[in-house]
């Protein structure tokens, strides 16, 4: 009796372990800020720029994110971080790597009987021509 119990515990610590490995994998979180580049507080550039970090919801901010990537010396942060906008994002990666790869990639084993089929419609194509000539040119006949 005792050892089913143990037993019973280890298969709920082990199911717990897969179960938390299994949502990794398709679970992605991250904090996300779009921002001007940093040039922009000194008037010379007026393009955005992308900073991703994984941080918690709560430190998904500039202090957090975009301060620690820009130079030591920066000194414009209090007009740089109100023209920046961050969001904490929980993303499905699993899904958006299907589509994406859906729509552009296909299997090996599919392009090649792609191949083959284009091929043999291809040499099908040739002997009706070729059986058209012969027709026409020295039987002097035409196909129906």
């Amino acid at each position: 009796m005792h050892s089913a119990a143990m037993f019973s515990a280890l298969l709920i610590i082990v199911a717990s372990f897969t179960i938390h490995d299994t949502e990794a994998l398709y679970e992605d979180v991250r904090c996300k800020c779009v921002c001007p580049n940093p040039n922009v507080v000194n008037g010379s550039s007026s393009d955005r720029k992308l900073y991703i970090a994984n941080v918690a919801p709560n430190l998904c901010n500039c202090d957090n994110v975009i301060l620690p990537e820009l130079p030591a010396n920066f000194s414009k942060s209090r007009e740089f971080c109100p023209l920046c906008e961050c969001k904490f994002e929980s993303r499905n990666t699993t899904t958006i790597k299907d589509e994406l790869s859906g729509r552009m990639a296909q299997p090996l084993y599919e392009q090649g009987s792609v191949l083959n089929r284009v091929g043999n419609r291809q040499d099908r194509w040739k002997r009706q021509v070729q059986e058209q000539r012969n027709n026409i040119y020295v039987r002097r006949t035409m196909l129906n």
